[in-house]
C-alpha cells in the first residue's frame, strides 16, 4: 500500500468542476503547446493539472487519515533518503509506538536528537527524534551511505535478496516497456575526398586577399 502524499501523474483532474481527466489526455494537450492546453480548458470547463501537490497546496486528506491509522501500529519504520526536515513528514517518525524499530537508510545522518533536547520533548516534536549513536539508543539504526546500498545490505541481512533481485528485474522490464523508443541512429560521418577539402578550402578563401586555403584533418 503507498500512499502517494505529494501525488503523482497517475491521474489528473480540473481545477474548476472537480472532474477527472485523462493523464493522457493532459500530456498531449501540454506537449502541442498553448493551443493544446487551452483547448483541453476550454472542453473540460477549466484548467486541468495532474493530481500532484503545488506549493502552498495542502497534502491528501488520505496521508492524515493513513498516517493517523497506521503508525500507532507500526512495528518497523524504514527512513529512506530524506533531509527529515520538511513538515509534516518529518514528524512521521516520532508517531510511532516506543518500541517500533525505527531504521533510517540515508546518505547523511539527519533527524538525530539534539542531547540537550529531553526524550519527551523530541518526541513530541517529531523531527528530530532518532537516536542513533547514543548509548542510552535501544530502538534506532542508521544505515548510511547510498540507499541502494543501503537496502541491498538489509534485504540480504534478512534473506531477501534474491526476492529483490526479482523485483528489480521486473520493475526493469516494465520501466522499458514504458519508454519511448530510442531515436535513430545516425550515419557515421563521411570522410572528404581531397577534392572536396579543397573545394571548401576554396570557399573559405576570399579572393582578395593572400589567405591560404583552410584544410581540415
Amino acid at each position: 500500500l503507498t500512499v502517494a502524499a505529494h501525488g503523482n501523474f497517475d491521474s489528473a483532474t480540473c481545477i474548476d468542476t472537480g472532474a477527472s481527466v485523462d493523464p493522457a489526455e493532459l500530456k498531449a494537450a501540454i506537449d502541442a503547446g498553448p493551443p493544446g492546453w487551452q483547448a483541453l480548458r476550454d472542453r473540460e470547463g477549466g484548467l486541468v493539472k495532474p493530481d500532484i501537490v503545488f506549493f502552498g497546496e495542502g497534502l491528501p486528506r488520505r496521508f492524515f487519515e493513513l498516517a493517523t491509522q497506521d503508525l500507532p501500529r507500526c512495528k518497523l519504520l524504514l527512513v529512506i533518503g530524506t533531509s527529515l526536515s520538511v513538515q509534516p513528514f518529518a514528524q512521521l517518525v516520532g508517531h510511532v509506538p516506543e518500541n517500533c524499530v525505527r531504521c533510517l537508510v540515508n546518505r547523511d545522518a539527519v533527524g538525530r536528537r539534539d542531547p540537550r533536547i529531553p526524550i519527551a520533548v523530541a518526541r513530541h516534536l517529531g523531527s528530530g527524534s532518532l537516536d542513533y549513536g547514543n548509548a542510552a539508543n535501544y530502538r534506532d539504526v542508521a544505515l548510511l551511505g547510498a540507499c541502494d546500498d543501503g537496502i541491498r545490505s538489509l534485504a540480504a541481512s534478512l534473506g531477501w535478496a534474491d526476492d529483490l533481485d526479482r523485483l528489480v528485474a521486473s520493475a526493469t522490464a516494465l520501466f522499458a516497456a514504458r519508454a519511448p523508443p530510442p531515436p535513430p541512429e545516425l550515419p557515421p560521418p563521411r570522410q572528404l575526398s581531397a577534392s572536396e577539402l579543397a573545394s571548401i578550402g576554396d570557399l573559405l578563401v576570399d579572393d582578395d586577399s593572400n589567405a591560404a586555403p583552410v584544410v581540415f584533418e
